[in-house]
């Protein structure tokens, strides 16, 4: 498995790491596995795992860090496509307002990994499509994102539709 990890810490001392991980063959189809590999794509997990929390909240300079980071990493592989599943491991601190309208922790999640990520390419002038995967889970909301090149979203429709077809088993 090829992988990519970025380390840093705030002043606080809490530690941030970021996992890219090309992974695709523990949750995509056989099929599509290879079928990737034949077009020469790789599909790349992002992980995202912080050991302290002296700084309770994230700020926006941090979350601009790790978009940076995520972005030219994103540069640098042409064929790369990213994907990203928002997880409900740990509460955030939320408005009022979007918890009163029932909002999950991973919807949460998927609009600020959606507005920060989109951020920073139109800084780095890089055309990029998120395509989010909203799958019901018995109840459990489950958002995954691909990230892909413009150029690459007919790979990103069929990818998305064998990550379906292995929900639906």
């Amino acid at each position: 498995m090829k992988e990519a990890v970025y380390s840093f810490s705030n002043s606080s001392g809490d530690k941030f790491y970021i996992r890219l991980a090309a992974d695709s063959d523990l949750f995509l189809s056989n099929e599509m596995s290879l079928f990737l590999k034949d077009k020469d794509f790789e599909l790349w997990g992002i992980y995202l795992e912080r050991l302290g929390n002296a700084q309770k909240v994230a700020p926006v300079k941090l979350l601009n860090k790790v978009s940076q980071l995520i972005a030219t990493f994103f540069i640098g592989h042409p064929n790369a496509i990213l994907y990203y599943q928002c997880d409900d491991i740990s509460e955030v601190p939320m408005s009022f307002k979007k918890k009163e309208t029932g909002m999950s922790v991973q919807e949460y999640r998927n609009r600020l990994f959606t507005n920060m990520f989109e951020k920073i390419v139109r800084k780095m002038n890089v055309s990029v499509v998120d395509t989010p995967i909203y799958i019901d889970a018995c109840g459990n909301d489950v958002y995954i994102h691909l990230i892909s090149r413009e150029k690459h979203t007919d790979i990103v429709k069929i990818i998305s539709k064998d990550i379906h077809e292995g929900f639906d088993k």
